[in-house]
């Protein structure tokens, strides 16, 4: 019963930690695309 427990237990961390990392890297991608359009909108203007 506490084996049960005790993998149930790490399973969950370990999918936790992942949906985190994922959380985090969409995070980025979207800040980083959020930044790259405008400044893709300065530089067509500038040119």
């Amino acid at each position: 019963m506490v084996y049960i427990l005790y993998i149930l237990g790490g399973f969950l961390w370990t999918l936790l930690k992942y949906l985190r990392m994922a959380g985090a890297r969409l995070y980025d991608y979207q800040k980083n695309t959020a930044l790259r359009i405008p400044r893709y909108l300065l530089e067509e203007l500038t040119i």
